[in-house]
Order: C-alpha cells, then sequence, then structure tokens
C-alpha cells in the first residue's frame, strides 16, 4: 500500500532514492510480519556475521522487480488490490474497502497475478 501512497512521492524527488525508499518498505513489511507472529528480531541466535548478505540483496533485487512490473503491467485498481493482499487482507476485506464485489476483487487479483506470472516468465532475471 504504500508503494501505491508514497511512490509518486519519491519519484518526484531531484535526486529519487528508490533503492532506499524500497530497502524502507521491505524492512517494514518484514518487520510488521515479524511482530505479527510474535518474532523477536533480537531472539535471532545467529551472529550478525554470520547473515549472508548476497541472499538479502537477491531478495530485495526480486522485490524491487517485482513492483516494477507491477507497476508496469497492472492497472490501478489491480496494483491497489494486490497491495491489500500483501497487507494481509482478506478478498471480502478489500472488497469493503474498495467498495467492490468479492467476486470483482477475486477476478482482480487473478487477471494481476496472471499478467505479473507471464510478466516475469518473459522478463530476464
Amino acid at each position: 500500500m504504500i508503494l501505491l501512497e508514497r511512490g509518486g512521492e519519491v519519484l518526484r524527488h531531484p535526486a529519487p532514492n528508490v533503492a532506499g525508499f524500497l530497502f524502507g518498505v521491505l524492512r517494514k513489511l518484514i518487520r510488521h510480519t515479524f511482530d505479527a507472529r510474535g518474532f523477536e528480531l533480537d531472539s535471532v541466535s545467529e551472529p550478525v556475521d554470520e547473515v549472508d548478505l548476497s541472499e538479502l540483496l537477491d531478495e530485495y533485487q526480486q522485490a524491487a522487480r517485482v513492483v516494477r512490473l507491477l507497476a508496469r503491467e497492472c492497472n490501478l485498481l489491480e496494483q491497489d488490490v494486490l497491495s491489500r493482499v500483501l497487507d494481509g487482507l482478506k478478498n471480502t476485506e478489500i472488497a469493503d474497502a474498495l467498495e467492490l464485489k468479492p467476486g470483482h476483487v477475486r477476478k482482480l487479483k487473478h487477471d494481476a497475478l496472471k499478467k505479473i506470472r507471464a510478466a516475469l516468465r518473459e522478463e530476464p532475471a
């Protein structure tokens, strides 16, 4: 959701830091997910120097790739639906928020995911 709300603001900046913005969004999403599951970041027993930063970078690059594809392939309503799916909302909750029928939300989600999957297959990694 934040990508849609603040993405334009970031891009209008004289020197947009898209990578930094996406990193912040992903960090917030990860923290929110951990909080929802009762996972404490301080409880990680793995020493920081043993964390594979290349894996984290790969994950970040993949997420950035999906964000670019989402913006390029999906219309605004499909983007809004998928962002709410990523926020953990159910179809009925999304339908209520967007004043749509749940079946329409299901169709929008299906179409958007189909577009993203097709674009992922066509675009080199």
